[in-house]
């Protein structure tokens, strides 16, 4: 009987877990914690993505609105990536240049997120008819991960989808 005390208060002293259960369990931490990590990546590019697509999407939907409504007494559009700004500048008139500097409103660029080469410099839409003076599609691309893009299609008549 005094030898099962003996053992049972070695046992008692000697209490916890090994090394091999502490790095085993630390393992499969970092294993969660990388794969939570890469997932989080990936959702927060898709989501400056969705963002990008829907300030252009958005401004492009003002520019028209101002355009029909009159709003300064003369057509409006957005310039995709003029010199000088990096993203899109909101714009009165029927030309990006000759626009009043003091009236431009300058959206920038979220992250590596970019519009396709090939977009148009500028889309002006047409005082109190809000007709377009672009007919085709704008892509906006994510360049971190290469093939992920968001398409915006313009047609004569000013509709923006």
């Amino acid at each position: 009987m005094a030898l099962r005390k003996i053992s049972q208060n070695n046992r008692l002293l000697f209490a916890g877990f090994t090394l091999m259960e502490v790095l085993l369990v630390l393992a499969m931490l970092s294993i969660i914690a990388s794969a939570t990590m890469l997932f989080s990546v990936s959702m927060y590019q898709s989501s400056l993505l969705t963002a990008e697509h829907s300030a252009l999407v958005t401004l492009l939907q003002t520019a028209r609105a101002n355009a029909m409504q009159n709003k300064y007494q003369m057509a409006a559009g957005v310039a995709i990536n003029p010199i000088g700004y990096d993203g899109y500048v909101l714009f009165n008139g029927t030309d990006f240049v000759s626009s009043d500097a003091a009236s431009r409103i300058p959206v920038e660029h979220l992250g590596n997120i970019s519009v396709a080469p090939g977009a148009p410099s500028q889309i002006v839409f047409s005082q109190l008819s809000g007709e377009s003076d672009y007919n085709g599609e704008v892509i906006v691309l994510d360049a971190s991960r290469g093939t992920t893009s968001a398409v915006i299609s313009i047609n004569y008549a000013g509709a923006i989808y």
